[in-house]
């Protein structure tokens, strides 16, 4: 039937316009409060993501174990490789540390008793009498980065070792203090095999930031002294020693190529947040755990993991689905009361075009003919209301 094409969809849509521009309005602002709602949650999930991030503490990885520095080499590089893979588009920072045995300082400390003989004192502890023992020892490391993360007070940093002289090594300023040496003092000790070795302080520093991260590359406090003990008992009387370490007697890497032997290696390993935080936290979740696992057990001779970046993902991702869910029933309901208001106002403007429908069908329109004109009317309305209120 003729008559039904453009000119009667304006015409007809212009005789109803009231009606007609209260459902683009009710689209407009349906469709406006629900892109807010999105636009919102899809800002508001990285935004908290990322403040939970923010902490350098809680998104750390350390590592560390037993290792000569070939094995360390080869473990930096299974370490880098298993969390590229594990954290796709995140980028990384990781820095190292190679550490030798302790060098024990002479003459441990004896306390010697009142009320035992040979050297004893009473416990309240124990019935019998107890030996105390203070065995000083320092602790040798080569630590990546530290010129940027630490201060010197005094002196420089150590230089290569030359054959025959004393190691260059810079020391914290609370060892320094405890061992009451200053640049240029001279420190002499002996290995594990009973090997005498002199040390030789070129410079004292402090670090620029003892909360900061990357101090989880060190084995021992950040204080520079670090404080262990052991007891051992023979019939009436207790052994009690305590191991006071030292360090960390930062030298420089070329130490390692020869003048010293690597017995342990640390990592640290830092995440970028905002990456992080604008990621899939759930797919980040289970690769980190994954990862963190994979390098605690597959290594051969075990590698100590220290992190809690796997729990704070992982609860990063239970708040994302609780946010996403919280806000996808907000626009339900939006949608429920719009949809629920269009329907109301189809309802009213079909009862005013009954008659119109009637007549066309009366004048040999078919089905199709009568309906085209009401989508083509609903389509173009819902389409511009609809982008209307999302640019809105």
């Amino acid at each position: 039937m003729r008559g039904l094409g453009v000119s009667f969809v304006v015409r007809r849509a212009r005789s109803s316009w009231v009606l007609l521009a209260c459902v683009a309005v009710t689209v407009l602002l349906t469709t406006g409060l629900a892109a807010v709602l999105w636009a919102f949650a899809a800002e508001a999930v990285p935004t908290g993501a990322l403040s939970i991030l923010a902490d350098p503490q809680g998104r750390s990885v350390a590592v560390n174990g037993l290792a000569d520095a070939g094995q360390a080499a080869s473990y930096s590089r299974f370490i880098r490789a298993t969390l590229s893979k594990a954290w796709p588009g995140v980028g990384f920072e990781m820095d190292s540390a190679l550490w030798a045995d302790p060098i024990q300082l002479p003459s441990p400390t004896i306390t010697h008793p009142t009320s035992c003989p040979s050297a004893q004192i009473q416990s309240s502890r124990f019935p019998g009498c107890v030996t105390p023992t203070v065995i000083s020892q320092i602790q040798l490391a080569s630590l990546q980065g530290i010129g940027a993360q630490a201060t010197l007070t005094a002196g420089s940093w150590p230089g290569p070792p030359h054959d025959g002289g004393p190691l260059p090594v810079a020391l914290p300023v609370t060892a320094a203090s405890r061992l009451h040496l200053t640049p240029g003092s001279v420190l002499t000790g002996t290995t594990q095999s009973g090997a005498p070795t002199s040390m030789q302080v070129t410079g004292l520093f402090r670090p620029k930031d003892p909360a900061s991260p990357y101090w989880g590359l060190d084995l021992l406090p950040v204080s520079g002294v670090g404080v262990q003990g052991s007891s051992l008992s023979y019939a009436a009387i207790i052994q009690q020693t305590s191991y006071v370490s030292y360090g960390p007697a930062v030298v420089n890497p070329a130490a390692f190529g020869g003048a010293l032997t690597a017995s342990q290696a640390s990592w640290l390993v830092l995440p970028q947040a905002q990456a992080m935080a604008r990621g899939n936290i759930d797919a980040l979740a289970a690769s980190t755990s994954a990862a963190v696992s994979q390098v605690a057990v597959v290594l051969p001779d075990g590698l100590k993991v220290t992190s809690g970046l796997p729990q704070s993902l992982a609860g990063i991702a239970s708040t994302v689905v609780l946010t996403r869910s919280l806000f996808t029933i907000g626009a339900l309901e939006l949608l429920l009361v719009a949809g629920a208001g269009l329907v109301l106002a189809a309802r009213l403007l079909a009862s005013l075009r009954e008659e119109e429908s009637a007549l066309l069908r009366a004048r040999g329109a078919t089905r199709w003919q009568v309906v085209r004109p009401v989508l083509a009317e609903a389509v173009l309305l819902g389409v511009a209301a609809g982008l209307a209120g999302v640019l809105a």
